[in-house]
């Protein structure tokens, strides 16, 4: 399995264009909320505080949800590449068990997810000081990291169920394009949630990279918010969390960080099970 896993990274880390589509949907972000989206979304807070590093807070925070869903799919163009070139034949014949295999293939996505996502953290943080922010504390970026983990391997069973079902580099490719540039909207890096019609944000609210953007909005925006609202009373500080999507709920219930990992850890587990069980029967009846 080890070797399968070192052989899986390396094709990855070959493919310099696998690895740019990996990055794609963080990368539209960040192009579009630095043309375009950036200052709309600044001036929007009509208030005397710091709406740039309110904002470049939340948005970075979208930022690395998304990442986590992109470079996860990537990931996965190894598999596809084999199952398109019959190379699972091979590896089903030797010695190697194929519950290893498949393995194999899981844990290249969730490491790379992993590598990938963290370099996003290191460069939104960068960004973020940059432009009239704070690094954030030893603690927030330790909880940050952990967000980051979790969501990374719920990304990785979520897209890991879907490549199942493509056989080919062209519909893998077409796939990641789809996802990447879709993963904003879903996580509400373009248009904050509170702005969307109800029905939109009832279903958002029922996602887990909805879930997994919020905590880690939570963590990346605690400062900015404490710091340049601390003047306001706690409704509209309330209201203003809800409106960007900081503070999701469902119904009329506010969603607890045990809620999110409810359904960050859910859905890793729920999907790499469908993952695992579509892979085992494709193959056996193929």
């Amino acid at each position: 399995m080890r070797g399968m896993l070192k052989r899986n990274l390396s094709i990855y880390f070959r493919d310099k264009t696998a690895v740019f589509f990996s990055l794609f949907g963080a990368l539209l972000i960040i192009v579009l909320y630095a043309l375009f989206l950036g200052d709309t979304m600044t001036d929007s807070i009509q208030m005397d505080i710091n709406g740039a590093f309110i904002m470049n807070s939340w948005v970075m925070g979208g930022l690395i949800a998304a990442a986590t869903m992109t470079t996860g799919m990537g990931a996965y163009g190894v598999m596809v590449n084999d199952e398109s070139n019959k190379n699972y034949r091979d590896f089903y014949t030797s010695p190697v068990k194929k519950s290893k295999i498949i393995g194999a293939y899981m844990l290249n996505s969730i490491a790379i997810g992993v590598i990938m996502t963290l370099v996003t953290f290191a460069l939104a943080e960068i960004y973020i000081v940059a432009n009239e922010g704070e690094l954030l504390t030893t603690e927030q970026a330790l909880k940050v990291i952990g967000v980051i983990l979790l969501t990374v391997l719920s990304s990785s069973s979520i897209v890991g169920f879907v490549c199942t079902f493509l056989r080919s580099s062209q519909a893998f490719s077409g796939c990641s394009i789809l996802i990447g540039a879709s993963i904003g909207f879903l996580v509400g890096a373009y248009v904050p949630i509170g702005h969307l019609p109800d029905t939109v944000q009832k279903v958002m609210s029922f996602l887990p990279c909805t879930h997994s953007a919020a905590l880690l909005r939570q963590i990346m925006t605690e400062t900015a918010i404490e710091t340049g609202m601390k003047d306001y009373p706690a409704e509209f500080i309330q209201g203003f969390r809800e409106e960007l999507g900081i503070i999701i709920k469902i119904g009329d219930t506010k969603c607890t960080p045990g809620i999110h990992l409810a359904f960050i850890i859910g859905s890793a587990v729920l999907f790499y099970l469908l993952s695992l069980i579509r892979i085992t029967f494709f193959k056996k009846t193929k």
